[in-house]
This record gives C-alpha cells, sequence and structure tokens, in this order.
C-alpha cells in the first residue's frame, strides 16, 4: 500500500516538472514569434436578426466598417442539433419503412399494420407503410424549414 501511494505521488511529481518545461516552452515560443492576425480570434454571439441581409453579410459588414485594417474573415457557426436529431429520427422511421416494405414484398396478401399507442399497444391501427411514409414526408419538411 505504500508504494503505491509513492508511486503515485513520484508520477504527480514527474507530471508536474513535464508540464511546467511544456508550459515555459509554449510561452517562449509565443513571445518569439511574431504577432500574426490568425493568433486572434473574436467570438460574437446573438447577433440580432435583419430582414435586409444575412447574419454572414451583418458581421462581415460591422467588421470591414469598424476594423478594416484588422479584419481578415470569418465563420458562422449555427446550432444544428434540432436538425441533427430529425435526421436521426427520419433514418429510424426510414429502417422501419423499409422492414415493413420488406416484410410485405414476402408477404404479399398480408398487408403490415402497426398500432400508433403507447409501445404499439393501444392507439388506432393503421397500415405500415402508409403510416410510415407520411411520417418520413412530415420528418423531410421539418428538415427542409429547419
Amino acid at each position: 500500500l505504500v508504494m503505491a501511494y509513492v508511486f503515485t505521488f513520484w508520477t504527480c511529481y514527474v507530471l508536474k516538472k513535464e508540464y511546467e518545461i511544456i508550459a515555459s516552452m509554449r510561452l517562449h515560443f509565443l513571445a518569439s514569434e511574431h504577432r500574426r492576425p490568425d493568433q486572434f480570434t473574436v467570438l460574437v454571439r446573438n447577433v440580432p436578426p435583419d430582414p435586409d441581409e444575412s447574419v454572414t453579410e451583418l458581421v462581415e459588414h460591422f467588421f470591414l466598417v469598424n476594423h478594416p485594417d484588422h479584419y481578415l474573415t470569418h465563420q458562422v457557426v449555427y446550432n444544428a442539433n434540432k436538425l441533427s436529431e430529425l435526421v436521426k429520427e427520419k433514418k429510424k422511421r426510414q429502417n422501419w419503412l423499409d422492414f415493413y416494405q420488406l416484410k410485405y414484398s414476402r408477404n404479399q396478401p398480408e398487408k403490415p399494420f402497426l398500432k400508433t399507442g403507447f409501445l404499439g399497444i393501444w392507439g388506432e391501427r393503421v397500415d405500415a407503410i402508409d403510416f410510415y411514409t407520411s411520417e418520413i414526408e412530415k420528418l423531410s419538411k421539418e428538415i427542409s424549414a429547419e
């Protein structure tokens, strides 16, 4: 048990010394470099919407007017979490549609049905292929809007 503590403290000591060396090397490098504009980044959030211009045009116009000598470029980043969830849901529904189409193609006389309620136990009984086709169309519209 004592050796485990000794080894742990020795490892922490060596890591601390290595970090100090790396940090000093980094600071020395940054101090010796000439300042370049690409070393600096500005984060601009919550740009107010304008019906006449896009966010890209607004940001570019602002920096070109206020900082013409120092502005190089910009990149607009959007929160695409909702879009990602919609795409994931559409893929899931497409997999179910493929499953039911394959099931129907193997057994032509029987159309596949499912219940739309909780866990597929309760609810209205509908044609599975039509249901998933309409769901995919709805999701495609939502994805296009997003």
